[in-house]
């Protein structure tokens, strides 16, 4: 996946949605080696002026600029990837833990787990930082929580955070893919034959649903 390079070798990850909760909600991430990522948002200011700075958010662009800016990565060989939950799903979760509090934020703190997993190494002393876009429509924090939990179970150190569009404006990198997934389609195009994409697999495993939804107090009974 990633080859190590040195000790301090590190990757600043940025995870965005296009989609609300309990709607059809797509992932999109990227994960920009922390020594070119200065060089890399230079030369994506430079291919497409004022997108970053602006309020312009991937849904607003059109498919041929979406795989521009694909493209564009796959170029500077930074690892992308985005997964998608359907909203019949979400209704499957509640189904199966009928009366469970927090669904949407258990369901993406999942997500945000399993995109983490395909940019993510167990037991590696590579550095991650992940950076969550903040949704207004959950609490941010308690699913980053959740993917913190999971992460740490299977091994993976990440270290994990949130931030607003306004003051993390690489959010937007996420942003552009998860809306290419939306807009444009992982089979279509360019997307799923990048050499740099990271496909990534059917997301709600029962397994880790049990893990979130059932607290270690019910096991405990059983």
């Amino acid at each position: 996946m990633f080859k190590k390079h040195n000790r301090n070798y590190s990757y600043d990850i940025f995870v965005d949605v296009s989609g609300g909760p309990c709607d059809t909600t797509y992932f999109g991430l990227v994960a920009i080696n922390s020594d070119f990522a200065f060089n890399f948002e230079k030369e994506f200011e430079k291919l497409f002026p004022r997108i970053l700075r602006s309020k312009v958010k991937g849904k607003d662009l059109s498919p041929k600029k979406l795989l521009k800016i694909i493209d564009f990565f796959d170029k500077q060989k930074i690892f992308f990837t985005s997964y998608l939950i359907k909203s019949e799903e979400y209704m499957d979760v509640k189904k199966m833990f009928p009366g469970a509090s927090y669904v949407e934020e258990k369901v993406f703190g999942v997500g945000y787990y399993r995109i983490l997993e395909q940019v993510t190494k167990k037991d590696s002393s590579i550095r991650y930082k992940a950076t969550f876009c903040v949704d207004n429509q959950l609490d941010t924090n308690k699913a980053r929580r959740i993917a913190g939990r999971l992460l740490e179970s299977n091994k993976r150190k990440v270290s994990l955070t949130s931030a607003i569009t306004r003051d993390c404006q690489q959010l937007k990198f996420a942003d552009f893919v998860a809306a290419a997934h939306r807009n444009v389609g992982v089979g279509f195009g360019r997307l799923k034959c990048s050499k740099h994409y990271k496909p990534c697999p059917p997301p709600l495993r029962e397994s880790l649903l049990n893990r979130v939804f059932i607290s270690r107090s019910s096991k405990k009974k059983k």
